[in-house]
């Protein structure tokens, strides 16, 4: 649901572990008025890790064991923020991020799960693959498909041996025999479990021959070989680590309660002893007094406790307390089609037991794949954050208007904008931008001095507005400086200055200049890059955030224009799609995958590209943006005397996820327009419509597209080609023929 109240708190969500993944699901089904919501996670995608097994036996394609973070971000109306974590400043209540802004919190909860520890055993590091974090582990499953001789496993608890057997059965079933060496420290695999169960695991491996290795650890590992502390010498041309466990390395930095190994202790509430706005769950966790094992069911039972005592800490009502059981259900695969049951000292095992295994699994991911409707209850009021004054950030200064007034009323305060500016410059500094480009000390005087032209060439201008595409924003302030500066770039150009238009989300002040600050941040560091200085601008306090330049830039080469004299080949250096991606993303149907397409290729700047094409000396380009790339081509066409364009579908280059989510039938709202704009379409009938649709998508921050002469069209090609990163491909060409042609 979304939320359109003036935003007064923030919660801010670190890790998309199995407890956050329930802590989204309830704000979406039950916002509260007033909380924004932000998920900082370093994937889109986050694996079930009780389904691991079972998809690498192949009984779960990769799509069944995932939870897609950005849907369930967007079904809670929460910004999502795909970056890893470097640190917490628990005391100014500040989340430091590798490739984002800073992100201040009112309430914060970590769940980022854990690493498997290699800190005792030499060459782990470089010669090792880690299980955990999952994602890393299914990005290297293809190289395990490849194994012919050995492959080691080190750890021979629950997901070690489970591992170990679920991969004997995926390689017997693609005709693969490596040996399999499962490796444990302890004299018995499963040593934590009663000695019935460590019995039966052992009869299964020694069925699947797979050769254990028990009761000596390892000392070195090695490009060819495992060595134990007892002399052994395993062979493995790979080594997979299932280990004890330890908190990533930015845990050991904060100056907060943990446990003997380093994870998080926290109270039986899910929050620190001395933080009750810093909350914890999951693997990442200890609860003081109650310390379990590291195991996947813990963070899924913590899950409804942490969204009630989330909910508590911002609406001022009472926790409850979780004491994790020392006797639970475990449920372990053994693979082909069996599963061993373990509670306290009840042991079992059978078909049955995968059977239930499968039924609980599926029924947990059905409530976060089965969405509901996002309107299914109004949004709770909390009165209690109108003028709270139970921390510092809520004091008088803080509270809400009764009123949001118009005109100038409706600006930012000095002293916020100050504030936010001084910020903004301080973390593009950080992110290595240039501060030659930031504003000048009068940026507040009511007009700006223009940087001087730097070769004396003409100078020229222009305007964009983007309404937040993206919610990140920090992102957003990137792509909405490269999108304006993208005009000047394609007409020949350099970017001096920019003017910008912001509008802020309405909220208390506190808010106000962290939004401000971090959308800034991300345009300084784009505008510096492309040394263009922020000289100026305006503020406006609105329902929605925006941002939007006037960039005004020296042209400095002038290319001939191709004429009708000229076979011209069409160019075009990004894919299509992200109207559409961007749509579907409003709708929670986005998938993963389609939007980390989008967001790298609105944040790519066409700079190197049009430096390449104008170098050409006769070329004309465009930025395909909002009228979309067949009206863009037409416009194109007629600046060069042409009365039409001819395209070739299955040469242009489509987002991935784009031609699927145009054909069940998203689409943005500027497309029929786009389409009505080009009267003349002359379309070959065998074309797939969901292709052809994607020519009027509207694109944020798009590619080039470039004409040239056809005889200097190749050398351009190759060296595009060379840029890092750079797409290039041939789409069509200029015709005398009225319109669109599409075949």
């Amino acid at each position: 649901m979304m939320n359109t109240a003036p935003i007064q708190r923030d919660l801010v969500l670190v890790g998309g572990g199995h407890a956050t993944i329930q802590v989204l699901r309830s704000f979406g089904m039950n916002p509260i008025e007033g909380v924004r919501v932000t998920l900082i996670t370093d994937v889109l995608k986050a694996p079930y890790s009780g389904m691991l097994p079972g998809f690498v036996e192949g009984i779960w394609s990769e799509d069944n064991i995932m939870f897609d973070l950005a849907a369930l971000s967007a079904f809670a109306g929460a910004r999502l923020i795909h970056s890893a974590i470097t640190h917490i400043d628990v005391e100014e209540k500040i989340v430091i991020l590798q490739s984002a802004a800073p992100v201040s919190y009112d309430i914060i909860s970590v769940n980022t799960g854990a690493v498997p520890d290699t800190s005792n055993i030499a060459g782990a590091q470089e010669h090792a693959l880690r299980v955990k974090p999952i994602a890393g582990f299914l990005h290297n499953l293809p190289k395990i498909d490849k194994i012919t001789d050995d492959l080691a496993i080190i750890g021979a608890g629950a997901a070690g041996s489970e591992l170990a057997l679920a991969l004997r059965a995926r390689m017997t079933a693609s005709a693969q025999r490596p040996n399999i060496h499962l490796i444990g420290r302890a004299a018995n695999v499963l040593p934590r479990h009663p000695s019935a169960v460590s019995r039966i695991m052992k009869q299964a491996l020694d069925k699947a021959n797979i050769t254990s290795h028990l009761g000596s650890a390892v000392r070195v590992i090695d490009k060819q070989a495992v060595t134990l502390e007892n002399g052994a010498v395993i062979p493995a041309e790979i080594c997979l680590m299932v280990t004890a466990a330890r908190p990533a390395d930015w845990v050991s930095g904060l100056p907060v309660a943990r446990d003997e190994r380093g994870f998080l202790a926290v109270t039986s509430r899910l929050h620190l002893p001395d933080r009750p706005d810093f909350f914890a769950a999951g693997d990442i966790a200890s609860v003081i007094g109650y310390e379990r094992e590291k195991a996947g069911v813990f963070a899924v039972r913590a899950g409804p406790v942490l969204v009630h005592n989330l909910r508590a800490a911002l609406t001022g009502k009472s926790f409850i307390s979780w004491r994790p059981q020392k006797r639970y259900l475990a449920l372990i695969g053994l693979a082909n089609g069996q599963a061993l049951a373990v509670r306290g000292s009840l042991v079992s095992s059978g078909a049955m037991w995968l059977r239930l295994k499968h039924w609980i699994d599926k029924r947990f991911m059905d409530k976060f794949t089965d969405l509901p409707l996002m309107q299914v209850a109004p949004p709770r009021t909390l009165p209690a954050l109108q003028n709270s004054d139970t921390t510092a950030s809520h004091a008088d200064n803080n509270r809400l208007p009764e009123i949001y007034c118009a005109g100038c009323g409706s600006k930012a305060e000095a002293g916020l904008l100050s504030a936010a500016l001084k910020d903004a410059c301080q973390t593009a500094l950080l992110l290595g931008a240039n501060p030659a480009y930031f504003p000048p000390e009068d940026i507040f005087s009511d007009a700006a001095d223009m940087p001087p032209a730097r070769k004396k060439g003409s100078l020229i201008q222009s305007v964009d507005y983007l309404s937040q595409a993206v919610s990140d924003p920090f992102l957003f302030g990137r792509i909405a400086a490269l999108h304006a500066m993208s005009d000047i770039l394609v007409a020949g150009a350099q970017p001096l200055s920019a003017l910008g238009l912001v509008m802020t989300e309405r909220a208390i002040p506190d808010v106000q200049q962290r939004d401000l600050s971090q959308m800034l941040a991300g345009a300084l560091v784009e505008l510096s890059a492309h040394h263009c200085q922020l000289s100026g601008g305006h503020t406006v306090s609105a329902t929605q955030a925006g941002l939007g330049f006037s960039i005004t830039g020296e042209r400095i080469s002038s290319s001939r224009l191709p004429t009708t004299n000229d076979e011209v080949t069409l160019i075009l250096t990004k894919p299509l799609g992200i109207g559409i991606i961007l749509a579907a993303q409003m709708r929670g149907r986005a998938p993963a995958e389609a939007l980390e397409g989008a967001y790298l290729a609105m944040a790519t700047s066409n700079a190197p590209v049009t430096a390449v094409i104008g170098a050409c000396r006769v070329a004309a380009m465009t930025d395909v943006t909002g009228f979309g790339l067949a009206r863009h081509a037409l416009n194109l066409a007629a600046r060069c005397g042409f009365s039409g364009v001819h395209l070739t579908l299955d040469d242009i280059p489509l987002l991935a996820g784009a031609a699927e989510l145009s054909a069940s039938g998203i689409a943005s709202s500027l497309r029929d327009g786009n389409m009505r704009a080009v009267p003349e379409q002359h379309i070959a009938p065998d074309l797939a419509p969901e292709k052809t649709a994607l020519l009027f998508d509207p694109q944020t921050s798009g590619g080039v597209l470039a004409a040239i002469p056809s005889t200097d069209a190749e050398p351009v090609i190759a060296a595009l080609a060379r840029l890092e990163g750079s797409l290039a491909v041939r789409i069509g060409r200029f015709t005398s023929v009225s319109g669109l042609t599409l075949s």
